[in-house]
């Protein structure tokens, strides 16, 4: 029990009764190891969350909690089979901000019923009510979903990103939002996750972004060598087209879609054109 340093509980049913605080207590009796719990915020309620929450507070140095909200919007929590109580979510985060707890907030972009502005609102929700930690996910497809079953009505689209590490497969278009709407989520997503550090792609330049997705990447790439695409080799093409680009449309500080160049700055530094 000495050697272990972290323990992550993926049940996302924890906190149901009062052994799942008995087996925390249990988790916090062994001795440098830090704890990650999975958390519905809707089970933060009464003597049972109070009592949870003050365990938090007094062990904060060791307990990290993992909350899933995914959108603030009902039409888009029907597809997802959720119903979050939006006041008592406001009073969940207030709560554990004032106690100081260490925690993080999921959301979930591609969801049938999202647009861009929808998953906007979602993020603003979360900073406005003083969430400063949370990360945005694509939307995976669960097999044998109702919204699974509903592909065709809800023009459900699924596809890769040929830049990930692995690949799997996500909503990429629906009814409510287009593959480049798409597109902007995931260069909101990548900046949010990565604390701002990269500027999202703005809407009126998307065009852009599809012709140098259209006329370089697709026809460069190999769907199944995602590695392709990063050599030294690729990256100075693909540098040299988006300086194209950037001298027709003069473009500056907006980031690639996850192409393998973390900025349209940092291509132009590659350029030997640029000096």
């Amino acid at each position: 029990m000495k050697k272990i340093k972290k323990i992550n509980v993926l049940d996302g049913s924890f906190l149901l009764n009062e052994y799942d605080i008995v087996i925390l207590e249990k988790l916090i009796e062994i001795r440098d190891c830090n704890i990650t719990l999975q958390v519905h915020f809707s089970n933060l309620r009464n003597r049972l969350g109070k009592k949870f929450l003050s365990i938090c507070e007094n062990y904060k140095d060791k307990i990290f909690l993992e909350f899933g909200l995914q959108t603030i919007h009902e039409n888009e929590m029907k597809i997802l089979n959720r119903d979050n109580d939006i006041e008592h979510i406001k009073s969940v985060i207030k709560d554990i901000n004032r106690l100081g707890i260490q925690y993080e907030v999921s959301l979930i972009f591609g969801i049938p019923g999202q647009t861009i502005d929808s998953f906007q609102d979602t993020i603003k929700f979360l900073e406005e009510n003083g969430c400063k930690n949370y990360r945005c996910f694509p939307l995976r497809l669960p097999q044998n979903s109702k919204m699974k079953k509903d592909a065709v009505e809800l023009k459900i689209k699924e596809g890769y990103s040929q830049f990930d590490a692995l690949p799997i497969k996500r909503v990429i278009e629906s009814y409510s939002f287009t593959h480049l709407d798409w597109g902007i989520m995931y260069s909101i997503a990548i900046a949010k996750n990565e604390n701002g550090m990269r500027i999202p792609v703005p809407q009126e330049f998307a065009h852009i972004m599809k012709k140098i997705t259209d006329s370089y990447v697709l026809k460069n790439t190999l769907s199944k060598d995602i590695r392709s695409v990063l050599d030294e080799k690729k990256k100075k093409e693909l540098g040299d087209h988006i300086f194209e680009h950037l001298c027709k449309n003069d473009i500056l500080d907006i980031v690639m879609l996850g192409f393998g160049v973390d900025s349209f700055n940092n291509a132009l530094r590659s350029c030997k054109q640029i000096t």
